[in-house]
């Protein structure tokens, strides 16, 4: 069930099952305004992604992207405001390790940014 945005929080993706395989969905391919997106990048190890690509038209802003197990994903984030009331948007790293079409889950390994419009992808611990 797709819920109406904002129900239940804020959100940048919606996971859905299109012809028996999972995607995500980007707010713009439901007609929702947003800034959120994302571009998959397949082959690359999550912890080699250390920045975002720069180019946002690489992104999809409005159609599927396939669930995959081989790919890591990088989302920018909705524009909202950090901790200064500044807007910005914030960027992060995502790798599915299992999806699971039949019952409509995926669990991944996630990292995001805290940095306002920074396409940095480290922990700022290292």
């Amino acid at each position: 069930v797709i819920h109406k945005p904002g129900a239940s929080g804020v959100w940048d993706l919606l996971l859905d099952t299109q012809d028996g395989q999972l995607v995500f969905l980007p707010p713009g391919a439901l007609d929702i305004a947003s800034d959120a997106m994302i571009v998959p990048l397949p082959g690359e190890d999550f912890f080699d992604v250390i920045e975002a690509p720069e180019d946002t038209t690489q992104y999809s802003t409005d159609l599927p992207v396939l669930v995959d197990t081989e790919t890591v994903y990088v989302v920018r984030t909705h524009q909202g405001t950090n901790r200064f009331g500044l807007p910005c948007s914030f960027y992060g790293k995502l790798q599915p390790l299992d999806a699971d079409p039949v019952l409509g889950t995926v669990r991944f390994l996630y990292d995001v940014s805290t940095l306002c419009d920074d396409r940095g992808l480290i922990p700022e611990d290292n």
